[in-house]
Formats: structure tokens, C-alpha cells, sequence
């Protein structure tokens, strides 16, 4: 399965749930997580791999940043980790 068929399940599924799933760019910031999910008044960040993928060395560096600040950090590799 492809990464980018998880991220639209991720999308799809947030939002016939009321939530808002937005793309995480930030061009000068290498390693932040893929998306960024509002949804039943918690944000989560999210990051999406195959199920083959692993993550970057910045990658990882930056989740433990999350995790200071907040739980609400996650890794999905397949569309059965969001039921």
C-alpha cells in the first residue's frame, strides 16, 4: 500500500468525522510529520509511512520534540491503524 493511499484515508475519514486535516509543509523544517489533524478539540500531528517505510533520522528527531510539548503525535503505516 501506498503512503499517499493512507494519507487520503487519513483525510477522508477526519473529516466525515467534523475534523480538518491539513498538509504540513514547511520548506526551511525537514522531518515535520505529514499532516496535522484538528479534530474533537485535540490537534494531532501525524506522520504517514508505507508499510514498508521507516522513518528519517529528522524524522524521529522531531517526533521526540513533539512528544515534549504533546501525546498527541502518531506514525501510520496502513489504513486498518485509523478504525
Amino acid at each position: 500500500m501506498l503512503e499517499r493511499t493512507i494519507e487520503q484515508h487519513l483525510k477522508r475519514q477526519v473529516e466525515l468525522l467534523g475534523g480538518r486535516c491539513y498538509k504540513w509543509c514547511s520548506p526551511s523544517n525537514k522531518g515535520v510529520p505529514d499532516r496535522i489533524v484538528f479534530i474533537n478539540g485535540q490537534i494531532w500531528f501525524v506522520e504517514l509511512k508505507s508499510p514498508t517505510g521507516y522513518l528519517s533520522k529528522l524524522q524521529e528527531l522531531f517526533g521526540k520534540f513533539i512528544k515534549q510539548y504533546t501525546d498527541n503525535y502518531c506514525i501510520l503505516s496502513s489504513k486498518e491503524e485509523l478504525s
